[in-house]
């Protein structure tokens, strides 16, 4: 079913994020064939219409290679992808050719916070490399330095929409 899901699913295009991220299996012991097995699934992409159809093939395909076992697919968590705001990422990306550090538009599968906040206020997020690509994981590290350039940049987007995007009537 996994490989199934992983064919059918995680090969659409390169932007699709497709995670098995949890398994349980019971009763979990080595010599024993298991009487169920629970896996989550994490399933991410840009295009919300991409990210619907493939959200509707997991329940087909977990059905389709279920026999002679049953299947039960619940949606824990149901985010529509989201695109922020435009004047925020390209004082950032200014921020950062300013200081001299390379920039690129990234595409976040995670739930951050600024998720939350894009629904309402103008909210964008500020990537720093991390040690062999690795995010959200324990072994994540980020070099001093590289923390140090983001909060610069932040730091200087922060000072210009205080200064340049204040309302006509404070700056009198």
């Amino acid at each position: 079913m996994a490989a199934a899901l992983h064919a059918g699913i995680g090969t659409i295009d390169a932007a699709i994020k497709f995670t098995i991220g949890r398994v349980s299996v019971e009763p979990n012991a080595p010599s024993v064939v298991p009487s169920r097995v629970t896996f989550s699934i994490d399933l991410r992409h840009p295009d919300n219409a991409v990210l619907e159809a493939a959200g509707a093939r997991v329940t087909t395909l977990c059905q389709g290679h279920a026999p002679p076992c049953t299947v039960t697919v619940k949606s824990l968590v149901d985010a529509s992808s989201n695109e922020f705001d435009a004047h925020l990422r390209r004082r950032i990306a200014s921020a950062s050719r300013d200081q001299g550090f390379p920039a690129m538009p990234i595409l976040s599968a995670a739930g951050h916070d600024a998720r939350h906040l894009a629904k309402i206020c103008p909210a964008a997020m500020i990537f720093i490399p991390c040690r062999d690509g690795a995010s959200h994981v324990e072994h994540e590290w980020a070099d001093p330095v590289h923390v140090a350039a983001g909060a610069s940049v932040l730091a200087q987007v922060l000072r210009e929409l205080a200064i340049v995007d204040q309302p006509l009537a404070s700056k009198a």
